[in-house]
């Protein structure tokens, strides 16, 4: 029987079969591959993002500790500065800004001499580095940058119009932060000893706060009027010539030893005894309305007060601001004097005027620190950078290490407060010089706005930024003590502005009028 041929069609069908199988069997394990991938892929993706997020939430627990933990030195300075110094505005419009004489120094101890304070960078700098070399800088000790950063929306909210704005920023951004730092390095044994730290310091107006008792009774002898202080060949004859034409006045009465609502005094104070303390320096405090830093950088500079006192026909702008500083600076001076300490400084906010009395009472020594000008518009300093900066240019810096210089002097004796008295001339101002002063007031808040916007233009028209304006280049310090690249300011005229005011003499002045002068 023959072979049946092969039926070709079911064969092929079946090979079509086999064919589509083999097929859908390798679709299907590329479609199983690329699953597994995308799985992969996605579990991949998925550990990706939960490790950004626990990168993210590892970042924001470290700012938020950031933000909460406490400060560093340096931390603690940068933050002070930016925060709550740099919030300072001051109200311009007279209307709102209270108003009186800033440099009532009539029968106040004056001194004979005005200079420069060449070393006080230097002796700054000293302190400086021996904070900044010790562990005590690297610590955290002090308020949180979010807490300093709160405080200064408050400060910035705020325009500063009179004595007592003036009070509560200073001790809001500057008081209260060398206290803090002053409590931290009494902690620290050595810089303790160093500084020779009683535990404190506390500022205070209070009359009963002047000073001891047994203090009090001796400055009370010491009389700015009479016959007990000598005066210059220039008020001798003057007041000879007063007495030979006119019944002699009765003495006047001395002026009262306790301090004024803007005059402060710093003591080192023990944190066990509320009873041991011990005056360092003294406070003055100018609001800046008043006492604008046109009218500082102006006026401020090396004098001879006697020739400074006297008043001409001939007189400037610029005699009249030197006039004024060296008003501001015998208000200081006098009570420096009388409580017997070697430093004081006069503060309007935006400027502070260190001041020295060496041994020799008839010369004071200054120097001006203008913390916004000297800082610029950043410290300089960072966490990670070892470079140089400018922290110890800051308001909260500078007052720091004044003080700690302060701290480690002592009082003067009895004998020293008595002999300067005896050695003094007073504050002696005639008719003349009074209603000059006045006048020349009155005409400078009648022409260009007031007095406050020229003194902004002087401002704007001096660099108002590192020092004083004088004769004489001022040193800038640097950190590390070396200088400042801006290393002097020479004296610059006064904008035209102010060299067109012609000053008026008059014979009399009401006494009204004197008080709203300025």
């Amino acid at each position: 029987m023959a072979d049946q041929s092969p039926d070709y069609k079911t064969l092929f069908l079946e090979e079509q079969c086999r064919r589509k199988a083999a097929e859908q069997a390798q679709n299907e394990a590329e479609q199983a591959k690329n699953e597994a991938e995308q799985a992969k892929n996605e579990a991949e993706q998925a550990k990706n993002e939960a490790e950004q997020a626990k990168n993210e939430a590892e970042q924001a627990k470290n700012e938020a500790e950031e933000k909460t933990r406490k400060t560093t030195l340096p931390e603690f300075l940068d933050a002070c500065h930016d925060n709550l110094y740099s919030g300072l505005t001051v109200q311009t419009d007279a209307t709102l800004s209270t108003r009186g004489d800033p440099a009532n120094a009539n029968n106040k101890l004056r001194p004979e001499k005005l200079l420069l304070w060449k070393d006080f960078p230097a002796q700054q700098a000293a302190i400086w580095d021996k904070l900044m070399g010790s562990d005590f800088a690297l610590e955290r000790h002090f308020t949180s940058l979010h807490t300093l950063k709160e405080s200064g929306e408050a400060i910035r909210r705020k325009m500063m119009s009179s004595e007592l704005d003036l009070h509560l920023f200073q001790r809001t951004t500057v008081d209260d932060p060398v206290t803090s730092i002053i409590e931290r390095l009494y902690d620290q044994q050595i810089l303790r000893q160093e500084f020779g730290l009683k535990g404190s310091i506390q500022f205070e107006n209070h009359a009963n706060t002047l000073s001891p008792e047994t203090q009090l009774e001796s400055i009370s002898s010491m009389t700015i009027s009479g016959t007990q202080r000598r005066r210059s060949p220039r008020l001798q004859a003057k007041a000879q010539a007063q007495d030979n034409s006119v019944a002699a006045p009765r003495a006047p009465t001395a002026r009262s030893s306790r301090p004024r609502a803007d005059q402060f005094c710093v003591y080192n104070t023990s944190t066990q005894n509320t009873e041991t303390r011990v005056a360092a320096f003294i406070t003055e405090y100018k609001p800046p309305h008043k006492l604008p830093l046109g009218y500082i950088n102006e006026g401020l500079g090396d004098m001879e007060l006697e020739e400074v006192i006297l008043c001409r026909e001939t007189d400037t702008p610029r005699d009249h601001f030197r006039r004024l500083m060296a008003a501001v600076i015998t208000q200081a001076f006098s009570y420096m004097v009388k409580l017997g300490v070697k430093y004081g400084c006069v503060c309007t906010g935006e400027a502070f005027v260190f001041l020295r009395i060496p041994d020799d009472p008839r010369t004071a020594q200054y120097f001006l620190s203008v913390p916004k000008g000297d800082v610029g518009d950043t410290t300089g300093w960072t966490s990670d950078l070892d470079g140089t900066n400018r922290l110890h240019l800051t308001a909260v810096a500078q007052m720091l290490a004044f003080t700690l210089q302060a701290l480690q002097t002592p009082p003067r004796s009895h004998k020293w407060r008595a002999d300067a008295a005896s050695q003094l001339n007073g504050w002696e101002v005639t008719t003349v010089h009074l209603a000059t002063m006045s006048s020349f007031a009155c005409h400078l808040s009648s022409s260009g706005g007031g007095i406050p916007q020229l003194a902004l233009q002087a401002a704007r028209d001096r660099r108002i930024s590192t020092q004083l304006a004088t004769k004489n280049p001022t040193p800038i310090l640097q950190a590390g003590g070396n200088l400042h690249p801006r290393a002097s300011l020479a004296h610059t005229p006064l904008p035209a502005a102010l060299r067109r005011v012609r000053v008026p003499i008059e014979d009399k002045v009401d006494s009204i009028a004197l008080k709203t002068a300025y």
